[in-house]
């Protein structure tokens, strides 16, 4: 997952595969970008300023929303 997320720009906070199910992780600077851990095998990162979005389930990632484009 921390693969899939340094390839679309998010470096991902060290706890992000250990943090708990359903707790939003924020993270940037400003504080914009997320991650949600959905399930064992499912995340969720994002960046609520520009509205990019991806669904990762078992190390791919199965929904994509760009968001603005910068």
């Amino acid at each position: 997952m921390r693969e899939i997320a340094w390839e679309c720009g998010f470096e991902l906070p060290t706890n992000a595969e250990t943090q708990p199910i359903a707790l939003y992780n924020w993270f940037g600077k400003p504080k914009t970008k997320y991650i949600v851990r959905t399930s064992d095998t499912s995340f969720v990162f994002g960046d609520k300023r520009t509205g990019e979005r991806y669904k990762v389930v078992n190390g791919e990632i199965v929904e994509q929303e760009v968001g603005i484009i910068r």
